[in-house]
């Protein structure tokens, strides 16, 4: 039983690796995104108070915050949160054990005249993959976040057909803040704009 389990394993990363985990993928895609608004340009949103410049990665919304202001401003992450479809979904950010995704957030203060540089991540994409282990083969366990938006559709047509929609679609970043010693709510627009999608490598 044990040599045929052995040769199975084999067999099946032989295959695995004679079709390559790219061609299983699929057909992979990458976007583009754009802030829209008042006070944007590109990709920066600018008041009397900030400058917040964004860049949004696969997993991540990046951001770095410059506060203009004589006191200390206050990201307030408990009530941050991302809404991609219409319904908000809570974040974590940089310096959050995983673990700890779904605790409460210690709001973080920015010095007058100071820059802070920060990611949020919604808390559902983050998991922890169960590892496995054998006698032919073992892979271990470790924490993963799930992609912003679809960068794969695993060779279904449906999929690619409901990534392509996903141009033109609008989303947001609600950041609520306190400024000058007033707590208002930043709204932030995002657009995907482009979609390149990439076919696999074609093997001889």
């Amino acid at each position: 039983m044990k040599k045929f389990l052995g040769v199975f394993v084999i067999s099946t990363f032989t295959l695995v690796g004679c079709i390559s985990l790219a061609q299983l993928r699929g057909n992979t895609y990458s976007y583009s995104h754009k802030l829209e608004g008042d006070n944007i340009k590109d990709n920066i949103y600018e008041d009397n108070d900030l400058k917040i410049t964004f860049s949004v990665g696969t997993k991540e919304i990046d951001f770095e915050i410059y506060n203009k202001t004589e006191k200390s401003v206050k990201v307030i992450w408990d009530e941050t949160s991302f809404i991609p479809y219409g319904e908000g979904k809570k974040v974590m950010h940089k310096g959050v054990k995983y673990a700890d995704r779904d605790a409460a957030q210690v709001p973080t203060s920015i010095p007058s005249k100071t820059t802070w540089s920060d990611m949020v991540v919604p808390t559902d994409n983050v998991y922890y993959r169960q590892g496995y282990y054998s006698q032919y083969v073992s892979n271990p366990g470790g924490w993963e976040t799930h992609d912003l938006w679809i960068t794969a559709d695993f060779n279904k047509p449906e999929t690619e057909s409901m990534v392509m929609k996903l141009k033109g679609w609008k989303y947001r970043l609600v950041m609520p803040m306190e400024v000058n010693g007033v707590k208002k709510d930043y709204t932030f627009n995002f657009e995907i704009t482009d979609i390149v999608k990439t076919a696999p490598p074609v093997t001889n």
